[in-house]
């Protein structure tokens, strides 16, 4: 999981990825394509405040040996339960103690999954638990800056191969969005093949037309899909 801290009239870059989910939360982007950030953002990080969290101390060594990262006051990770992470922090702003009160966060993204590394990855599932339970999910709207935006990444392997199970999943993900509705407002879900992205935001809610509108005004360099193959915009899931 990673967290970001900007000041907004400064936004004008992003790796492919994050732009098509930022786009998906309405917000407004200058794009440069001469500066893009590698998967740990490191480099051109000035402008930037960002804070990730992961439970795997492997994570800072890879980061270093493989992704040139070098930590620094704007750019660090945290080897920490995600979860715990996030409600320790909205503990700290609702009731300020000594420490310093943290700011809430501009932009958070949520991917955290397990069963990786399992035997022919058949139990892979994103994200873990505890960011489906209404504590985790509170603290992460606690958390999150009154105009910011949170992207969570869903994924099953298992839940993909018969009709009974996806009948379960689209419910299960139909009960995950009402929830994310009672704290943050504005909720959709993104379909790119077998994952979807939960995008929320307190701004004006999204529509469709926009979404589509938004989608194709990308620049070149980010037009990965065949109109036909475009991700499905979703501002509801029911069962199939």
């Amino acid at each position: 999981m990673f967290v970001m801290d900007w000041e907004l009239q400064r936004i004008n870059m992003f790796s492919a990825q994050h732009v098509q989910a930022l786009v998906r939360s309405a917000e407004r982007l200058r794009f440069d394509p001469s500066r893009l950030f590698s998967v740990f953002y490191e480099g051109e990080i000035a402008s930037y405040d960002v804070t990730t969290i992961d439970s795997e101390p492997a994570l800072h060594y890879i980061s270093e040996k493989w992704f040139g990262f070098s930590e620094t006051e704007q750019n660090r990770i945290f080897i920490e339960n995600p979860a715990f992470y996030v409600v320790a922090r909205a503990e700290l702003i609702e009731n300020p103690k000594t420490v310093a009160v943290p700011k809430k966060i501009d932009f958070i993204v949520v991917d955290v999954c397990y069963g990786l590394g399992a035997a022919e990855n058949q139990h892979v599932q994103c994200p873990v638990k505890e960011f489906e339970e209404e504590k985790v999910v509170r603290a992460l709207a606690t958390n999150l800056a009154p105009y910011g935006t949170i992207v969570m990444h869903f994924f099953s392997l298992t839940s993909k191969k018969d009709i009974p199970e996806r009948h379960q999943l689209a419910n299960h993900e139909h009960q995950i969005l009402q929830l994310f509705k009672k704290y943050f407002g504005n909720c959709y879900f993104v379909d790119v093949g077998p994952h979807l992205l939960l995008t929320c935001t307190r701004r004006a809610q999204i529509t469709r037309a926009n979404y589509i509108t938004t989608f194709r005004k990308l620049p070149k360099e980010l037009q990965i899909y065949a109109e036909n193959q475009e991700p499905k915009f979703f501002l509801d899931l029911e069962a199939l």
